[in-house]
């Protein structure tokens, strides 16, 4: 069995917090922040979860139907790495103590909460390396990484829009690294946005799933990715 970190693609988002973990559920074991998910053989040491959503057995269950190719995307670019102006690079800080952690806190006029005016929203005060690992608390902005998170977006053939990030997550996996053709997608009659379905990759002892960006008339490329394989039918 290949070993691979899971907890990277898991979620550090308090309201999501049954994705905090990965979990099982029948023959296999589970990540997901909701955004991207990866599904390995069932691991003995990861419990099930009953608050995790059973819908993402869903998700997976047709992933084997689709043509798979290998994935190119050699124009994606270099990862891009700017320290997170939060945590200052660490990738963690210290619970704001004027707001508990919670980013705000009631307004002086007793009916609405603002930001807390100490962390600016954080719910994290700058750290320091000397401050104890039982005080630290990982960074939401950066997700723990020290850098801020790469934003740009990564468009393929048809208008199927991916963050940067999520594709470099799965490019990081044991490969080769496959992805299905899936052009099949759905055009809001109101809005012309256009939906994409699940973008599915596979490799040797994993499937992965991204959750594509919704594209709409004002969206803009920051890398192009042109890809032969998504132009064949699934």
């Amino acid at each position: 069995m290949i070993d691979i970190d899971l907890k990277p693609f898991c979620s550090t988002e308090e309201y999501r917090s049954y994705l905090c973990q990965p979990f099982s559920l029948g023959d296999w074991t589970y990540a997901s922040n909701g955004h991207i998910g990866i599904r390995v053989p069932r691991r003995a040491d990861v419990p099930e979860n009953d608050k995790a959503p059973a819908s993402i057995e869903d998700l997976f269950a047709n992933a084997g139907k689709f043509a798979f190719h290998a994935l190119d995307v050699s124009n994606l670019g270099e990862e891009r790495k700017i320290k997170c102006t939060t945590c200052r690079g660490l990738g963690y800080g210290e619970k704001c103590k004027r707001c508990n952690g919670e980013g705000h806190h009631d307004c002086d006029c007793e009916h609405c909460v603002e930001n807390c005016i100490d962390c600016d929203g954080d719910g994290l005060t700058f750290a320091g390396k000397d401050v104890a690992p039982e005080k630290r608390m990982s960074c939401g902005e950066c997700d723990g990484t020290g850098f801020d998170l790469d934003e740009r977006v990564a468009v393929f053939p048809n208008q199927l829009a991916m963050k940067v990030r999520y594709l470099r997550m799965v490019l990081s996996l044991p490969g080769p690294v496959e992805m299905a053709a899936r052009m099949d997608f759905e055009k809001s009659e109101s809005s012309g946005d256009i939906h994409h379905a699940a973008q599915v990759f596979i490799g040797p002892g994993w499937t992965a799933l991204i959750m594509p960006l919704r594209w709409s008339q004002t969206a803009k490329a920051d890398v192009v990715i042109d890809w032969a394989g998504l132009k064949q039918t699934a």
